[in-house]
């Protein structure tokens, strides 16, 4: 552990004792963070992510086009829908969606991976004008995105982390551990980096000269389900709404109707609309809940709903912008408005109205 103290001009690298074959974290220029070295690895199992590296694989030899990023997966059928060729003719299509703070206002700004020719960059927009802040440089190779707080965190696949500040993104913290990044766990001014061989690294940030980091906020893992949305298998999600838990799902029996429940300890109320062919997903803000949902009879033609929460009587519903509507993959509300990440494209809708608002493509 570091000396007590002032804290260095520079940031003070704590390497990672194990094998010798593991890379030296880089050296980094000007006054910042610490970097502390990781705890003993524990125990845990990988047999999940191994499933779904498999149930990947297996979906698009059926003709499935999945993108599993951070939780959130981008899904197209092949009768119907939009094929992968067709959705990469865009020049640089949005593969994941999170939120972060990147200035201060009430609003959630968006942060969006985009893929172009096998190369990756992140762009963070204003979520209450759509106006681009900031783009990332383009990585080669694997990303996986992380939103925590005010930072954007992109791990890589050579075991390097950036951390960036999202208020001052142009010059990251860059550390490295003894594998990919896979969770990352927020502690007090201090970031606590999981990797997939189950080392820890933790990590300083905004000017904290802490010796450790004892997580304490909640953990964003790769692969977790993005909140609200319910995926290909579901049938059934909750989001967590202040005191209350918003539930939808699919009745158990005949047409897989859609019911809503909105307060706690409630009865379910059947809704005329059902899942799309891979997803349904519910938002909310304080007078509206919002759901992606189809029509009986037709489950890949997918549209917004806005429901008066109060007592759930339909207020304005539209078709989903973009050129395959049957799956979400990231369905929010920023503060300001709707945001939706379909197929490539992330779009901001009107809470009162649905008129869409801005896009990311």
């Amino acid at each position: 552990m570091p000396a007590t103290g002032a804290p260095p001009s520079a940031p003070v690298i704590y390497t990672p004792q194990g094998p010798a074959a593991w890379p030296a974290p880089p050296q980094l220029d000007g006054a910042g963070p610490h970097v502390y070295a990781p705890r003993p690895q524990s125990s845990g199992c990988s047999l999940l992510l191994a499933c779904m590296v498999l149930f990947g694989a297996v979906g698009a030899a059926i003709g499935v086009y999945g993108l599993q990023n951070g939780g959130a997966s981008v899904l197209g059928g092949s009768g119907g829908g939009t094929s992968l060729l067709a959705a990469m003719a865009d020049p640089a299509p949005v593969i994941e969606t999170c939120f972060v703070d990147a200035n201060g206002d009430a609003v959630a700004d968006v942060v969006a991976m985009h893929v172009r020719d096998s190369k990756r960059f992140a762009e963070i927009v204003d979520g209450a004008t759509g106006t681009s802040l900031w783009r990332g440089d383009e990585i080669v190779g694997d990303v996986e995105l992380f939103c925590v707080g005010h930072h954007v965190v992109l791990a890589l696949g050579d075991f390097t982390t950036r951390i960036h500040d999202a208020r001052a993104p142009a010059t990251p913290l860059v550390v490295r551990g003894s594998d990919a990044t896979k969770k990352v766990r927020p502690g007090p001014a201090c970031l606590d980096l999981e990797g997939a061989d189950d080392s820890h690294l933790d990590v300083a940030i905004d000017g904290s000269a802490a010796t450790s980091c004892e997580p304490s906020g909640p953990v964003y893992g790769v692969n977790d389900d993005a909140p609200g949305v319910m995926g290909l298998t579901d049938d059934a999600v909750e989001l967590p709404d202040g005191d209350a838990v918003l539930r939808l799902r699919v009745r158990e029996r005949g047409t897989p109707i859609l019911s809503v429940r909105s307060a706690a300890g409630g009865a379910d109320t059947p809704l005329g609309v059902i899942k799309c062919t891979f997803s349904a997903a519910i938002a909310a803000n304080a007078t509206t809940i919002f759901l992606q949902a189809c029509a009986p009879g037709d489950d890949d033609a997918g549209f917004v709903i806005a429901l008066r929460r109060a007592d759930l009587t339909e207020l304005w519903r539209k078709p989903l912008d973009g050129a395959s509507t049957n799956s979400v993959s990231f369905f929010s509300w920023n503060g300001s408005a709707l945001i939706v990440q379909s197929f490539g494209a992330v779009y901001a809708y009107d809470g009162g109205n649905g008129a869409s608002l801005w896009s990311i493509r």
